[in-house]
């Protein structure tokens, strides 16, 4: 008797764990029926009975198969199902289609089920963003709040008008026109023409453009904090992706809800003196029209032009000011520009803290294959239409948004932000090794705890033996003040600037000039622990150069550290700190279980705009592309960081777009 188990689990990483359980339990348990036995045996348990699980994704919708097998077998059903007592041969799974999503392609899979063994068919659906199914006839005139009229004219005479979106069922094959009607204040598209295939599905997609205003969907973006870049625990985090550090942006701006598409940019541009689509598609496909796929190949100085010449076809200030190859960023400026990086990451996170915004990653990130969250909201190497060098974009707006409302933030095309391709806008940071004497080292994990009960929900760094200590160095910049906060109950701390005198003692009575143009004030405030007893919470300051810093101490906490550079008086801001960390083996915690994390010290950076702009210089790009694998299509991912001064126009060719904001300043 063949018996069926439907599968419930909304999460398919614990399907997978869960089935990779049962599957070694019964290969377990079929080592356990062949042991001993005889060559017979171990045949007839291999053609013998097995089970056989379906799979589709994502679990919050039931999708529709069909499942035949020897004897004439056929079993039809939808969602998650496990089927016990199956003969052994080849079953043949097909994917029907369901209202709303694309059905996978191929949609008819064959495999082998061998006695006493478990076989899976697995598959992921998409929303069809507008996607025609098979027999289906869609008309999609842009934008939505116009109505706008139309014509179709098809097989054997057929005609029908309307207005608006509509999808029209069971229609025949053959060859359909749509002639776009006009409508005032609006620039009607040129008719369309396409062949409806037997068993496929055919939409025509046009967009209308004012003559007098934006066609383009806004969203606003609240102000907020966020942590910016990847941990470096991150399956495919890159090095220019760290430090991972907590920026403020400190106030709301709107943001293209899509990438700019073929419509949008040549309705932009297409007035400027000698005009031409930049897309390499356009040119490769002997100039065939994409209106709603997002231009490619921009560079970013054409990216820069659109956004000046929106800004004044819309009546507001432009905000760059173009002299050859430098451009500058007035802020007072209310017009519309590029995003900068941090912008663009908090846009694209819209809150998560996972490597997509749809979730995390269920597989190895450093190859192109299946990957199931990033399948619902980018297009990437293992979904993009084409193969290999033949691969292309899709038209925006077709996969699930973030929670912001924006789409094709991860895949489709490569985003241009404002910040040139360099490191973060941060203080490169070198913790020295943990030292019990002057001269010995000891070697081991460093620990850090989130909280400690009773000393607050800071990251906190703590110290146990008397000269133990933690160093900073190789700063790269000339400081003006350097601060950090400790905690310390009655015991020994000790204290050293720029390799000077070592300092040991009580850490409130440190010399006020520990080193040559250093000074040093400290500050303190009592605080009592249930376990610790009386102590203080303090704050040394360091005011000038400081090359290097060592502190440490029994019992003491390091926290809140923050660090000034002189150089950069247009920001003066608290800087990021990443720690890899050589710690005593002796480290001691009293709260229980301790656990291992990135520590960002209370530091907060507002507003970054990266490196100053230079002349020729290649600038970032964000988002992955549709011919990367996952892990390029990350929130953090930033395009490769290269030291050679690189002409922007072959600079990621086919693989850059963009999309613009607006700041909303009160």
């Amino acid at each position: 008797m063949v018996t069926t188990r439907s599968i419930p689990w909304g999460d398919l990483s614990m399907k997978r764990t869960v089935w990779a359980s049962l599957t070694l339990a019964l290969l377990s348990l079929s080592l356990l029926v062949f042991v001993g036995c005889s060559d017979d045996a171990v045949v007839n348990g291999l053609s013998g009975q097995g089970s056989i699980g379906v799979f589709p994704a994502p679990n919050d919708a039931k999708f529709p198969w069909t499942l035949t097998g020897p004897g004439g077998y056929a079993h039809a059903d939808s969602g998650n199902v496990v089927i016990d007592d199956l003969d052994a041969g080849d079953y043949t799974l097909t994917w029907a289609a369901l209202n709303g999503w694309v059905t996978p392609a191929p949609n008819v899979v064959t495999d082998s089920l061998v006695g006493g063994r478990f076989l899976q068919f697995r598959t992921t659906y998409r929303r069809t963003g507008g996607q025609a199914q098979p027999g289906q006839v869609q008309l999609n005139p842009n934008p939505d709040t116009i109505s706008a009229p139309w014509t179709l004219q098809g097989p054997d005479g057929f005609e029908q008008t309307g207005t608006g979106d509509v999808t029209l069922e069971n229609m025949q094959s053959g060859d359909y026109t749509v002639i776009w009607g006009d409508i005032t204040g609006w620039e009607t598209p040129e008719p369309m023409t396409g062949n409806l295939l037997e068993g496929d599905g055919l939409t025509f997609t046009a967009e209308y453009v004012s003559l007098s205003a934006s066609t383009f969907s806004l969203v606003t973006i609240p102000a907020g904090t966020f942590n910016m870049g990847s941990p470096r625990t991150e399956s495919g985090a890159m090095p220019s992706e760290w430090p991972r550090h907590t920026v403020e942006i400190s106030e709301d701006f709107e943001i293209a809800a899509t990438e700019v598409s073929w419509a949008q940019f040549d309705r932009v541009m297409g007035e400027t003196p000698d005009y031409v689509n930049p897309s390499y598609f356009y040119h490769l496909n002997d100039q065939t029209n994409w209106p709603t796929h997002p231009i490619d190949s921009v560079t970013w100085m054409e990216a820069i032009e659109f956004c000046n010449i929106l800004s004044s076809l819309e009546g507001y200030t432009p905000v760059y000011t173009i002299v050859g190859d430098v451009v500058s960023w007035n802020r007072e400026a209310d017009g519309y520009r590029l995003p900068t990086e941090a912008e663009w990451e908090y846009s694209c996170r819209a809150g998560t803290v996972t490597p997509l915004y749809s979730g995390s990653f269920q597989m190895q990130a450093s190859s192109c294959y299946f990957e199931p969250n990033l399948e619902q909201i980018g297009w990437y190497c293992e979904n993009s239409a084409g193969t290999g060098l033949l691969m292309q974009p899709s038209p925006v707006a077709q996969l699930d948004p973030n929670d912001f409302g924006l789409f094709d933030m991860s895949g489709n095309l490569w985003e241009w932000v404002w910040d040139v391709n360099d490191l973060y806008d941060s203080v490169p940071m070198f913790l020295g090794p943990f030292t019990n004497g002057v001269d010995t080292i000891y070697d081991g994990n460093a620990t850090i705890r989130a909280e400690i009960s009773g000393l607050g929900t800071q990251h906190v760094l703590r110290t146990q033996a008397t000269n133990a200590s933690f160093a900073l160095s190789g700063l790269g910049i000339t400081t003006s003040e350097v601060s950090i906060s400790y905690l310390d109950f009655g015991t020994t701390g000790n204290l050293k600037v720029n390799n000077g005198t070592l300092y040991v003692g009580d850490l409130a009575s440190a010399p006020a000039n520990p080193a040559a143009g250093v000074s040093l004030s400290v500050t303190t405030t009592p605080t009592t622990h249930e376990t610790f007893g009386e102590g203080v919470i303090g704050t040394i300051v360091l005011t000038g150069n400081v090359l290097t810093l060592e502190i440490g101490g029994q019992l003491l906490w390091i926290d809140d550290l923050t660090i000034i550079d002189a150089a950069t008086d247009n920001y003066a801001l608290d800087r990021a700190v990443d720690f890899d960390l050589i710690a005593l083996n002796s480290s001691f915690f009293p709260d229980g279980d301790v656990y291992t994390v990135e520590l960002l010290l209370g530091c907060t950076v507002t507003d970054p705009i990266g490196t100053a702009q230079t002349l020729g210089a290649p600038h970032m790009l964000r988002g992955g592309g549709y011919a990367n694998e996952p892990r390029r299509c990350r929130s953090a991912s930033r395009s490769q960081i290269n030291g050679d001064i690189i002409p922007e126009e072959d600079y990621f060719p086919r693989y850059a777009g963009f999309r613009f904001v607006r700041s909303l300043a009160p």
